[in-house]
């Protein structure tokens, strides 16, 4: 079993760093919110997006870095052909039993138990302060 000593943010990639008016196309500015994320927790970044199969952890981890991440994309929850989403963060978050502050971007709505934990971002616009501040909140609840 690992423990993380970081909270961990997962990331979705599509709808969140891009928005679908621009396919694909990496926004520095949402870039640039999740850089401001990461170092004020100190935050583990983690990809939960599609990417990994599309370009694995190095190739996105380029794709970030010449978009302008300076964060580090530290590792990827790995797919599980019969699971959705939720599971595969579930089984993920099992390897961490003692971390409990983390938190999902992502466009798509998850299973009712990890919602407390996520910040859904509009698709069509990508990440927002607005989605910043919600973020910062679960990862530090006062």
């Amino acid at each position: 079993m690992r423990r993380a000593s970081r909270p961990l943010i997962l990331l979705d990639i599509d709808g969140v760093l891009t928005s679908f008016a621009m396919h694909e196309q990496l926004d520095a500015g949402r870039i640039a919110l999740l850089d401001e994320l990461v170092l004020e927790v100190s935050a583990e970044l983690v990809l939960i997006s599609s990417w990994r199969d599309r370009y694995g952890l190095s190739g996105t981890r380029e794709r970030l870095s010449a978009a302008g991440l300076r964060s580090h994309l530290a590792r990827v929850v790995p797919a599980y052909p019969s699971g959705s989403r939720s599971d595969e963060i579930r089984r993920f978050l099992a390897g961490y039993p003692r971390t409990t502050a983390f938190v999902i971007l992502d466009d798509v709505l998850a299973d009712p138990d990890l919602r407390g934990h996520q910040v859904l971002v509009d698709g069509f616009v990508g990440l927002q302060q607005s989605d910043l501040d919600r973020a910062l909140r679960i990862l530090r609840p006062v």
